[in-house]
């Protein structure tokens, strides 16, 4: 079956490069932070006695477990094992967001330039160097995407129903994914016009492991342990994270050599621009165009409430709406070009190929620095059948 409306080939080994990249990344070792090293110690341990243990040999109850669990069943050699996981969770999130980009996208320029920006995008990239939890999420969040798109061209049941498996398993994999099911469940209301009643069904099946794994750290909560619950809703209106949103989104399209305040204006002031234009020529989204929208909307606004992180973390969290962001994006651009010239319509997508340099640029002196870095600390040359936490440090 193909899965590309256009240029299918060149697609694939668009995607072929895009794995390339992250391989080379992650030749010698993928990336260890210090929630990797809890990943890893709870894998190890759940392989031994079927219990989620962190480093410090208590309860790993600050993240969900399925990510744990699946790290488990990846053997001993886990370590490396897990790039290959990675790879195979970048591979589906650009199989699909490339195909979904050819089925709302009508011209075939804007689907090159998509998938070309997809397939090179450092957001991508830099969640699938590191052990984290996100590839698999992004994965599962794809699936139930294509899904979605699929059930609004044909109400049927069984697509109603499948969404919920992988909005089951991307609660269990990130706390977040309750940010995202929010969203979905407007977007079947709204767009779909799904029955009420169903829609609140579908949301509670979708998030009910999320919340058994919620009552579960409440009753096991220990001194000093931060429960799930806590990561996603706590300190509610305490703290914020506007700052490091806007410095990561507004890095999505321009270098951070740009001054923060400059880029974060500028981004605005495009926002506000594309907006009037839209209204002004009565641009319409496509329904699934609008679900993106309201799920990225609604994602970046709870992450407003969760705990304060720093500008690094904020990157990985902003990566997992990029594609849609990015899709929305190119949708809301190809039809505003249709009411530019010809000549202006064809200067714009000229733009838009040599803005590409900046990405791919940047992708690729990540990408090197990755790879130096760890094949610097020469990290394959240690024992690493099992894993043990006090061996790994976090190198900044």
């Amino acid at each position: 079956m193909s899965f590309f409306k256009l240029q299918g080939h060149w697609n694939y080994c668009l995607i072929i490069i895009a794995i390339a990249f992250q391989l080379y990344g992650v030749q010698c070792r993928p990336g260890i932070t210090y929630d990797s090293k809890q990943y890893l110690s709870s894998a190890h341990s759940f392989s031994k006695n079927r219990q989620l243990l962190n480093e410090k040999g208590i309860p790993h109850l600050a993240h969900t477990p399925l990510y744990a669990v699946t790290l488990s069943l990846l053997g001993a050699n886990r370590l490396q094992w897990s790039k290959y996981l990675n790879t195979i969770c970048l591979t589906i999130t650009l199989l699909v967001f490339i195909y979904l980009g050819n089925q709302v996208l009508q011209n075939s320029a804007f689907q090159w330039l998509f998938a070309i920006g997809l397939v090179t995008a450092t957001p991508l990239q830099l969640i699938h160097h590191f052990i984290w939890s996100e590839p698999l999420f992004v994965s599962f969040l794809a699936v139930l995407l294509i899904l979605f798109h699929r059930f609004l061209k044909n109400a049927n049941p069984r697509l109603f129903w499948g969404m919920m498996l992988p909005g089951f398993l991307m609660c269990l994999q990130r706390n977040p994914g309750i940010f995202i099911l929010l969203g979905v469940a407007l977007g079947l209301y709204w767009f779909a016009k799904v029955n009420p009643w169903k829609v609140i069904v579908f949301t509670l099946i979708s998030t009910s492991g999320w919340i058994a794994w919620t009552i579960y750290t409440f009753q096991t909560n220990q001194q000093e342990i931060q429960p799930a619950f806590h990561n996603v809703l706590g300190e509610l209106l305490m703290r914020h994270n506007l700052d490091h949103h806007l410095n990561v989104l507004s890095s999505w399209f321009m270098p951070l050599t740009i001054s923060l305040t400059i880029r974060s204006v500028l981004v605005i002031a495009s926002s506000v621009l594309l907006t009037v234009l839209a209204v002004y020529w009565r641009i319409q989204l496509s329904k699934f165009i609008k679900t993106l929208l309201i799920i990225s909307f609604v994602y970046i606004i709870c992450l407003q409430f969760t705990e304060r992180v720093d500008y690094h973390e904020t990157t990985r969290y902003l990566a997992i709406v990029f594609p849609l962001v990015f899709l929305v994006i190119f949708q809301l651009v190809e039809l505003l070009t249709k009411h530019f010239s010809n000549n202006i319509s064809q200067a714009f997508k000229i733009m838009l190929l040599l803005w590409l340099l900046y990405p791919i640029g940047r992708t690729w002196k990540n990408v090197t620095f990755w790879h130096q870095i760890r094949c610097k600390e020469n990290l394959l040359k240690m024992d690493i059948s099992y894993y043990k936490p006090e061996a790994f440090e976090l190198k900044n």
